[in-house]
């Protein structure tokens, strides 16, 4: 997974408003960071997916990520992203991106 992130200066991941990561680098010091055997799986639903330019895309889904390690333990969470890809030499790599996850209703 860490290898779909673009390593371009014009990075930028967004989490629920705020500017989470500046470089693709970032992303992948995080993922290295969780521990050994640690699984990440990731669902999307409704998947929307539109050409802009040769070479760039954008895509907007719904998705569900799930973390476990080998005991059945973890965590998740679930909610929207909105993505643009460029496609490099090796293949399409994100450029940008910003998660949202549900929020709490008030009473």
């Amino acid at each position: 997974m860490a290898r779909m992130y673009a390593d371009d200066p014009r990075f930028r991941w967004f989490e629920d408003g705020v500017v989470r990561y500046r470089a693709a680098a970032e992303v992948r010091q995080a993922l290295a960071g969780l521990p050994p055997g640690m699984r990440i799986e990731t669902t999307y639903d409704s998947m929307e997916i539109v050409a802009v330019a040769p070479g760039i895309a954008t895509a907007s889904t719904l998705f569900e990520t799930r973390f476990t390690d080998s005991t059945g333990g973890g965590f998740g969470f679930d909610g929207a992203i909105t993505m643009t890809l460029v496609h490099q030499a090796d293949g399409w790599r994100f450029l940008s991106g910003h998660t949202s996850t549900p929020k709490p209703r008030g009473p």
